[in-house]
């Protein structure tokens, strides 16, 4: 990650000067020596750069921009923002009407490694979705012109940085995109009644043990890996549409598009990545609890967002009380076209079913569920591809514990005895530690990771106790909070204490 500073040759030497000549005889040799060891293997994840002579317009069209183009105020102000983390700054687009989403993004790199990179390696998660429906252009790092590649069909974008990145330094790179939104009721895409953008901003990739933590995506599941960044993004829409967004909205202005349109400004820190949401004539509803707004989005009555709110309220204040208290200021649970629920940082997706059933149900389960995720991923990260249950099982089997608390003893068994215990037979079921992609077309999934792991943690509660689990589950948070625990780590936790995690049954 750290890069070696190049030599330059002794000034002052005429053109016509032999040795001058020589000098650079050799120096073309060496280049070109070099430029041929350091081309990278197809979706390899080393550590090396990524030259192409010829890049291909697909690719890129090889202008580059030392300044983003001219977009809405506010503007992101990279300046007065120290870089401890990644950040990036975003400026974009949303034009529900035409699906259509354009916008630029500046993401600085900070290489906090102790290894010296040479390139950075970022997903694009809308192209697993709906395959080149994101299109990158107008590339620059560090303010020159530059080119990318793109591996995994669109889905890896791979930024070469041939000055290096040293351990502690970062690097800028600066794009413009477009992307055409897919038709579909899912995390990211123009659904049925809002526009969903989860997992829509390019993100960088872990860079671990020496590579990049490269993932194949699959549909089932959360595929996802990340490390905690800084967000500061613009949002322009139609005033039609409400915005939900990851963060905390500080500044809204009337576009230069004009007087229809809202320029939105939000910030989020120490945040996995970012996530929005855009509903036309939402209803909304906001209540606070302990200093964190909490607010709920329906699609068309706050008859429903209200009830909501309260139980994500609710879940805030158990989660907070025995586990350890939310750490940022604003939480939005979104009603949703998708099935069951999807979590991002401040900001989770419930199914419309259960949003508009949100009481005394599985939606109880699965509001309590999505917002346990602010615990469990957001703020401990985990490899969500390699070990999804390393925070699903235990955010599982938190909600769980919220229904308990909130709906009665007689509730939550009537509710485990519904969901948890039947989906042992789904067809499928193997050891809780499997991986997302150890499972054929998602079958057995949830019944591994979620029953078999809610099942697991239930048994290591009713040996402990709740005070002592709670006290093990706030250790466990303190040690790892805004970085990435292992499952290793799980098991050595209860292990201290006398109880086996059986994972791998």
């Amino acid at each position: 990650m750290v890069y070696k500073k190049r030599r330059r040759l002794p000034a002052g030497r005429g053109k016509h000067d032999p040795r001058i000549i020589i000098a650079a005889a050799a120096a073309a040799l060496i280049l070109c020596a070099a430029l041929a060891l350091i081309i990278f293997k197809p979706f390899s994840g080393r550590n090396t750069p990524a030259p192409s002579p010829s890049p291909s317009p697909a690719q890129t069209n090889g202008i580059a921009s030392e300044t983003p183009a001219v977009t809405d105020a506010p503007q992101p102000s990279p300046a007065v923002h120290a870089f401890e983390r990644t950040t990036y700054d975003v400026n974009m687009f949303v034009d529900p009407d035409t699906d259509k989403v354009e916008g630029s993004m500046t993401m600085h790199y900070v290489n906090r490694s102790s290894d010296e990179l040479y390139c950075i390696y970022a997903y694009a998660y809308a192209n697993a979705v709906s395959p080149s429906c994101f299109r990158v252009s107008r590339v620059s790092i560090n303010n020159r012109e530059a080119y990318f590649e793109t591996q995994n069909n669109g889905m890896i974008l791979v930024f070469p940085v041939l000055d290096g990145i040293e351990p502690g330094g970062a690097a800028t790179v600066y794009f413009e995109f477009e992307c055409t939104l897919p038709k579909v009721n899912g995390r990211l895409g123009h659904g049925t009644n809002a526009v969903m953008l989860g997992n829509f901003l390019p993100i960088a990739a872990v860079y671990e043990d020496g590579e990049w933590q490269l993932r194949d995506y699959v549909s089932y599941g959360d595929s996802f890996y990340s490390d905690t960044a800084d967000y500061r993004v613009v949002i322009t829409a139609h005033t039609d549409y409400t915005v939900a967004a990851t963060g905390v909205m500080k500044e809204k202005q009337t576009s230069a598009k004009g007087l229809y349109y809202e320029a939105q400004y939000f910030e989020a820190d120490n945040v996995r990545s970012f996530a929005a949401a855009l509903i036309k004539n939402a209803d909304v509803y906001t209540c606070d609890v302990n200093g964190v707004k909490v607010t709920a989005y329906s699609f068309s009555s706050s008859a429903w967002a209200k009830p909501v709110a309260m139980i994500a309220a609710d879940a805030i204040r158990f989660y907070s009380r025995f586990i350890a208290p939310y750490p940022y200021e604003t939480f939005s649970i979104v009603e949703s076209d998708i099935g069951g629920g999807m979590e991002y940082p401040q900001l989770v997706m419930i199914e419309k079913e259960s949003f508009r059933s949100p009481t005394m149900s599985i939606g109880t389960q699965i509001i309590a569920h999505e917002t346990a995720h602010q615990w469990w991923y957001g703020v401990v990260g985990s490899d969500e591809f390699n070990e999804p249950w390393v925070d699903e099982a235990i955010t599982e089997f938190c909600a769980y514990l919220f229904v308990r608390s909130e709906c009665g003893v007689d509730f939550y068994e009537t509710l485990w005895n519904g969901y948890v215990t039947p989906r042992l037979n789904d067809e499928g079921v193997t050891a809780v530690s499997t991986p997302l992609d150890g499972f054929e077309d998602g079958k057995g999934y949830f019944g591994s990771v979620y029953a078999k792991g809610a099942i697991m943690y239930r048994k290591a509660y009713e040996q402990l106790g709740s005070d002592k689990f709670f006290e093990l589950l706030s250790k466990y948070f303190d040690e790892h909070k805004f970085s990435v625990a292992k499952g290793d780590d799980l098991v050595k936790l209860f292990a201290d204490a006398g109880i086996t995690l059986e994972k791998d049954k």
